[in-house]
């Protein structure tokens, strides 16, 4: 019996939690009093001479009772970790289970801090019945009742704000849709979204391909088509996915090439031009402008566009085409036109409406005997008006101005030569934007050489040279106090000290000269709008001329 009894409290499991102090002290008794019936049998058993091996097995059970009662005092040690609210009532385990938990120190002894009511205590005291956060500042862990109330905080409805307040902001740094703001902006930004991705896709395309010309159009066809799949991928799977790699098919680069791009723009061009010509066959009569362009390949071009006035009493301009002829001179120029004409098939309605011709001063248009004006009469058999184009014809006034006046001939030689010398090394420019940063004080690029034309060009020039004169001056004199510096860079620099210094002949040209160059770029930009007639001309030219005397 007694082994049974044995068997029975050591397979019992002794639950380190809650254990009640009831139980204990009627378990006990009942064990003192079986361990005395035991013993008072034993010592009946002694008295009748009982067998030696019985009394073995009686001292083994009552050794196994000894243990018994040993396992059943262990509860003393669980009281100093009880559990309270689904917490253990340990700093230890407090610690460990709960990472927003911190030890601090409060003066000799430790306490606990609670860190997410701490980052987020403006939002905890919304919530506080007094306003304030103790355990965001530290309180002490010492003893059982601290313990509770540190247990209890977790319950509070100001830790539960901080906490979804913290939990937002994770959300929100990991841009994931269980925020609600984060679901909200993505469902309005969609559209957004899917334009960035296409412009992404089509800036590196161009970056591959460098320029933007017919030859570029199936590569761009296609980086529309791999940034839809893209944009079905984050759809499907979130901005998280990975990119897409895209692999097009044989099918779909079957008809995406360079040829198929100039035939179907060729076709797009044939119909506009249809509208053009029958445009040109209503009116009543319409003028030209022939212009000429070498390109880089040493083909000198000739681009030639048409301006009339339409039912409506508007004046359109537009485009008729671009032609070259291997002849040379005026009777290029002419054959250049016939070939337009005769590719659109208006040589009829040009002989009958054709009432003008713009073109610049070039002795091959304006010539008496043999210029391009006196050929093309000949060629419609009938008198036109033929123009000096505005801007060409008031950049005549600059010549003029340069061959009269030698200071201002000088002016302008100075004005190059400055703009060559920062223009011709990048290291010059750059130690001027670095002068121009420390005085804060912006530097205008200078225009290259060939850009000098016309007078908005020019007056362009004037102003860098006129906003960046203070840097340049400290520049030069620093070239000249350099022992770095050669003989000839310092000569330079001497050089445009004496001819840029502070209150000089050449900075009053300057002014000068940028005064006069706005009324005529004003002329000249007037001249070129769309809508404007003879009798507009001829005023833009009074007030230019009136300003300037």
């Amino acid at each position: 019996m007694a082994r049974r009894i044995t068997e029975f409290f050591s397979s019992v499991p002794i639950k380190s939690r809650k254990i009640d102090e009831q139980l204990k002290q009627e378990e006990l008794p009942k064990v003192s009093n079986i361990c005395s019936d035991l013993s008072s049998n034993n010592s009946e058993d002694s008295r009748n001479g009982c067998d030696p091996k019985k009394l073995e097995s009686t001292s083994d059970q009552t050794e196994s009772y000894g243990k018994i009662t040993d396992t059943i005092a262990e509860p003393t040690e669980t009281k100093k970790s009880e559990w309270y609210k689904g917490s253990k009532l340990d700093i230890s385990w407090i610690l460990q289970t709960y990472s927003f938990f911190q030890k601090i120190k409060l003066g000799k002894r430790y306490g606990i801090k609670c860190m997410t009511c701490f980052t987020h205590i403006q939002e905890a005291k919304k919530f506080s019945k007094n306003g304030t956060i103790p355990i965001a500042d530290g309180v002490r862990c010492d003893s059982q009742n601290k313990l509770e109330r540190i247990i209890d905080h977790l319950t509070t409805e100001a830790h539960n704000a901080a906490t979804n307040l913290d939990q937002m902001q994770m959300k929100w740094m990991e841009q994931s849709d269980e925020h609600p703001w984060i679901k909200t902006l993505k469902s309005h930004e969609a559209e957004k979204v899917k334009l960035l991705i296409e412009l992404a896709i089509d800036v590196y395309n161009d970056s591959r391909q460098l320029t933007l010309s017919a030859h570029s159009w199936p590569s761009r066809s296609l980086s529309k088509m791999h940034a839809d799949s893209q944009i079905v991928s984050y759809k499907e799977e979130g901005l998280t996915s990975q990119f897409v790699q895209f692999s097009p098919t044989a099918a779909l680069l079957q008809y995406r090439n360079p040829v198929i791009y100039r035939e179907m723009l060729d076709t797009v061009g044939r119909s506009v031009m249809e509208k053009v010509v029958d445009q040109l066959k209503k009116i009543d009569c319409f003028s030209i402008q022939v212009d000429g362009s070498v390109d880089k390949y040493g083909v000198d071009n000739k681009f030639i566009t048409a301006r009339y006035l339409t039912e409506n009493l508007e004046i359109k301009s537009v485009f008729l085409g671009e032609s070259k002829s291997d002849i040379r001179g005026a009777e290029g120029l002419l054959d250049s036109i016939k070939i337009v004409f005769q590719d659109l098939d208006i040589e009829d309605t040009a002989k009958e409406k054709l009432t003008g011709v713009t073109t610049d001063g070039e002795n091959a248009n304006t010539g008496k005997n043999g210029g391009l004006w006196v050929r093309l009469k000949q060629y419609l058999k009938k008198d036109i008006f033929c123009m000096w184009c505005v801007a060409h014809r008031s950049d005549l006034v600059l010549s003029d101005l340069e061959s009269t006046i030698t200071e201002v001939r000088h002016w302008k030689t100075n004005l190059k030569a400055v703009a060559t010398f920062y223009r011709g090394s990048a290291l010059r420019y750059e130690w001027l934007e670095k002068i121009g940063d420390s005085k804060k004080i912006s530097i205008y690029r200078f225009p290259a050489y060939f850009e000098v034309r016309f007078a908005e060009h020019l007056l362009n020039l004037s102003k860098a040279l006129w906003k960046n004169l203070p840097c340049m001056q400290i520049h030069w004199q620093s070239i000249i106090e350099s022992s770095d510096s050669t003989k000839i860079e310092k000569a330079t620099a001497k050089g445009f000290l004496r001819t840029w210094k502070n209150d000089g002949e050449q900075e009053h040209l300057t002014c000068l000269m940028m005064d006069i160059l706005r009324h005529i770029e004003k002329l000249q930009k007037d001249s070129q709008k769309s809508k404007i007639i003879m009798t507009d001309i001829e005023l833009s030219k009074k007030i230019a001329v009136d300003s300037i005397a």
